[in-house]
């Protein structure tokens, strides 16, 4: 017996010293340290700056055509946040020519993207190895937001920060942020259904109805200039939802065969099976049991009581973000910077021991280190983010919230 109180007493005090401060400290320390010898030592890969930035030239030059907007890699296919956020970079970085510039600015963007998941960890109550594991297996993120500088790095920065707002019931600059990472790429809209969910379980449809009513407002403004001169190019280029992607860079459908993969059938299939998953996991998992349909549909409906949690915000808004991520019609590489930093959440709320999340963790990074991708590459990804979602999906909240008093 004393045996055993001195290791729960050795463990009670490494999970002290390694939850606090000193923790994070360290952590930060060490990826600043890592990420300014990968900048110093790493040869930079140039995939999208040099488009970037012939795209956003044609802007600065008085360009206001989306259509007429183009790069080494093909026309502007982002919103207007994109132009905005890239023109900054264009001017801070000598006309896009130094590399250098726009790799420290994205390394502070990283660690800036660090401290911000660090607190969604904290609030949602992961212990201490979590925030090791997040630093040590990121090969392919540090690559993304270093070498590669995508634009994807913003909106998943963005996108975390309007869910950290989001936990602490500040719903105006959440829509203000999620506005902001829509308008710099679309995918931001697959974290809207959990998003929905939340803010019905907040407030109900009247808090929903101000949060959609001022994101429509807040793209509107931001895509103004460009919807005044020609609304037509710019809607077409900047929400292209019939956009054919290669099948040369994916790294998902790589064992379906090309055929397959440009199938119209395998896209609206892929539709389908999201919008169903969304379906059930909104019934069977995020709806508290107390929580009624006709409750949702009451006008006066005010929320939960108590509301819900951090955690289960965070839980609800990554599982949907995760669904549409399965369910995608493709993922090249830099699109893993909108889900790695949730998969500790997600993994650990899913119920899974610990070694089958190390597993599915290692195996989910190896999967997306492979260049290019291949058919066993593609199938183990698949297959690790199916069993993580039949974890997530047997994993239910056990909640004690109760139907607000309607006025």
């Amino acid at each position: 017996m004393g045996v055993k109180r001195r290791k729960d007493s050795l463990s009670d005090s490494l999970q002290i010293c390694l939850s606090y401060p000193l923790l994070h400290i360290s952590l930060f320390f060490f990826e600043a340290v890592l990420c300014s010898v990968i900048i110093y030592h790493i040869s930079y890969t140039e995939i999208d700056w040099k488009a970037y930035m012939q795209e956003v030239d044609g802007f600065l030059e008085g360009n206001w055509n989306y259509s007429e907007l183009k790069g080494d890699t093909g026309p502007l296919v982002y919103p207007a946040g994109f132009v905005y956020f890239y023109s900054v970079l264009f001017w801070l970085t000598s006309q896009g020519e130094s590399i250098i510039s726009a790799q420290i600015i994205f390394l502070g963007l990283y660690l800036f993207n660090l401290l911000v998941t660090w607190k969604l960890y904290r609030k949602s109550g992961l212990p201490w190895y979590y925030f090791i594991a997040v630093s040590l297996f990121s090969y392919r993120v540090h690559s993304l937001f270093l070498l590669r500088m995508f634009n994807d790095c913003i909106c998943a920065l963005l996108c975390y920060m309007c869910v950290l707002f989001i936990t602490s019931s500040r719903f105006k600059t959440s829509a203000l942020l999620f506005t902001l990472a829509l308008s710099v790429k679309m995918n931001a809209l697959l974290l809207l259904p959990g998003i929905c969910v939340v803010l019905v379980c907040s407030g109900g449809l009247r808090l929903l109805v101000q949060f959609v009513a001022l994101s429509i407002s807040l793209l509107i403004l931001v895509s103004s200039p460009f919807l005044y001169h020609d609304y037509h190019s710019y809607i077409s280029k900047a929400f292209e939802f019939n956009r054919q992607f290669f099948f040369k860079w994916t790294v998902n459908w790589r064992f379906v065969g090309e055929d397959w993969f440009l199938d119209s059938n395998f896209h609206l299939l892929l539709l389908c099976l999201h919008v169903t998953l969304l379906i059930l996991f909104g019934w069977f998992v995020w709806r508290p049991r107390s929580l009624k349909l006709l409750d949702i549909l009451n006008p006066n409906f005010r929320g939960l009581i108590p509301l819900l949690s951090s955690r289960e915000m965070c839980v609800i808004i990554f599982e949907s973000n995760f669904i549409g991520i399965i369910c995608s019609r493709t993922l090249h590489y830099q699109f893993y910077v909108w889900y790695y930093h949730s998969l500790p959440i997600l993994l650990f709320n899913s119920g899974a021991p610990l070694f089958i999340q190390l597993v599915l963790f290692l195996c989910i990074e190896y999967s997306w280190n492979v260049y290019p991708s291949t058919g066993n590459s593609s199938s183990l990804l698949l297959g690790c983010h199916l069993i993580l979602l039949c974890y997530c999906f047997s994993r239910v909240f056990v909640t004690k919230h109760k139907k607000s008093k309607t006025k």
